[in-house]
């Protein structure tokens, strides 16, 4: 399978799991209360909407540039990467469940946990894909030096551990918990993967994909 197969299908399967996401956002109909005091009620449903759409969106990006390092694919990483998108799938199933339990004094910790695990699951899903490149070798690029691959890893891997560590933290403040999952969100902004540096890029250009030949007759 070429690479651009693998992306077009997997762009498709993160489209869909940030679309669901606003399926969590309702109010009650008329006759249920002020509309404005219903949608300030509903706040836990925005919050968890934007942590999970910010997450499912920096993944993605994440995951395009993935693809795009990697020189080819095989069948492992093919499943590898269903593994990934069936993580991503969930997202919307635990953002329900985080929307709904929140403010439950004793569920809210279940929910939060659960929050978190899917998230790590998520994140161990792409750093898989990443370390199984890296342990092949000729998957990863030439330009890669070991030692920023490996540090790649590290950090790849490090947001599941932090995953976990809000997931714990649920124990003893679901807010913080959920504070730690939107900034962990925000740490992999920044690229995660080795890049080309601008001189190697300069010696070594990179070839058109379509070559457009004259004719020599008019």
């Amino acid at each position: 399978m070429s690479k651009g197969r693998l992306e077009a299908f997997s762009d498709c399967i993160f489209a869909v799991a940030a679309t669901l996401l606003v399926l969590g956002l309702h109010v009650p109909g008329p006759g249920s209360g002020p509309l404005w005091s219903q949608l300030l009620a509903n706040w836990p449903a925005y919050v968890t909407y934007v942590i999970s759409f910010m997450t499912i969106g920096i993944i993605w990006v994440n995951h395009h540039e993935l693809i795009g390092v990697l020189q080819r694919v095989d069948r492992p990483i093919l499943f590898l990467n269903l593994f990934l998108l069936m993580t991503v799938s969930l997202c919307s199933f635990s953002t329900a469940v985080v929307s709904d339990w929140i403010l439950s004094e004793r569920e809210a910790v279940v929910a939060a946990a659960l929050y978190g695990g899917v998230f790590a699951l998520m994140g161990l899903g792409a750093t898989a894909i990443w370390a199984y490149a890296v342990v092949r070798r000729d998957f990863v690029p030439a330009y890669a030096r070991p030692e920023r691959v490996h540090a790649s890893i590290v950090r790849a891997g490090a947001g599941c551990l932090v995953y976990l560590v809000g997931s714990v933290v649920a124990l003893y403040s679901v807010p913080a918990s959920l504070l730690i999952y939107a900034l962990i969100s925000i740490y992999y902004v920044a690229p995660v993967l080795p890049k080309q540096s601008r001189r190697a890029r300069v010696n070594n250009p990179r070839r058109p994909l379509i070559t457009i030949h004259r004719s020599a007759s008019k």
